[in-house]
């Protein structure tokens, strides 16, 4: 690029046939629009950087605490995701299926369309929530947090519909539930019926 430079520069450009000028000028725009594409993919790689950084003051100190900022945020959202809520619904089922896809983790695979395993582990969280509302005095806030829960697994179980990052129905021990239900059909006898 510096040679191309000194080239525009020089008194032999300026007395160039109109040729040799517009093959000149081409090699030029050529240039600038490679120089371009660097410059974009650096603002690209640098977004979000302080302006110290970008500006070559950064030393390992700055680096170190830039990097522990991060690691104090991240800690932040990881709270944050860990912490069932209970008490606002649509802000709980929004951290508790974010939840669900870090534990565990995102479905690529086909069984992501089991639609039957959706619907068990659906009913499987809805009635440990009928549960939870039934034991003695009734716990109100486990039976809310089942409910959160039902409801982010429904929001992940939309995503595989939708075509979106969803958790995997099939991490959890559903099958080897479903299975031992099917194999003692008289543990799934109703209350009213043992008498």
């Amino acid at each position: 690029m510096s040679d191309l430079i000194k080239r525009l520069r020089s008194q032999e450009t300026v007395d160039a046939k109109p040729h040799a000028i517009e093959l000149l000028t081409d090699e030029a725009a050529d240039a600038l629009e490679v120089a371009n594409r660097r410059i974009a993919e650096f603002e690209r790689i640098l977004d979000g950087l302080p302006q110290d950084a970008i500006d070559g003051g950064w030393t390992a100190r700055g680096i170190s605490a830039y990097a522990k900022q991060l690691e104090a945020r991240v800690a932040e959202l990881n709270a944050i995701i860990h912490t069932p809520e209970s008490g606002e619904f649509l802000k709980g089922v929004s951290i508790e299926a974010e939840y669900q896809r870090q534990l565990h983790g995102i479905d690529a695979t086909e069984a992501r369309f089991d639609w039957h395993q959706w619907f068990w582990v659906t009913g499987y969280l809805l009635g440990k929530a009928l549960a939870a509302c039934k034991s003695g005095e009734g716990d109100r806030e486990k039976a809310k947090h089942h409910l959160v829960t039902t409801a982010a697994l429904i929001n992940n179980w939309h995503n595989t519909l939708t075509g979106r990052a969803a958790a995997s129905v099939h991490s959890n021990r559903g099958h080897a539930v479903a299975d031992l239900i099917a194999t003692e059909p008289a543990t799934c006898e109703p209350s009213y019926a043992k008498k």
